[in-house]
């Protein structure tokens, strides 16, 4: 599922709606031009966190789109079952 959207006066890491993006699907828009990942911003896809590595103006408009998941999933899994006890492991 795709969403996006757009904001003005990015000062700071800014929070997504979203959690857990799909890797590879952002697209980060500054007026008409297209940012770089990594060289232009950075992006927890985990966390749902942007952070620009320069300060924009306040006056500046982002549009924010990226993928997610069509269904719910959590950060972390954990099943009693699936874990390995010391002694179980081969010395």
């Amino acid at each position: 599922m795709r969403r996006g959207l757009a904001v003005t006066g990015l000062t700071r890491p800014f929070r997504l709606p979203d959690s857990l993006l799909i890797e590879g699907t952002d697209s980060v828009l500054l007026g008409a031009t297209r940012l770089v990942r990594e060289q232009d911003y950075q992006l927890d896809y985990i966390k749902g966190w942007i952070r620009f590595n320069q300060i924009p103006a306040t006056s500046d408009t982002f549009h924010i789109s990226y993928q997610i998941f069509p269904f719910k999933l959590r950060s972390s899994y954990f099943h009693p079952l699936l874990t390995i006890r010391p002694e179980e492991v081969e010395r």
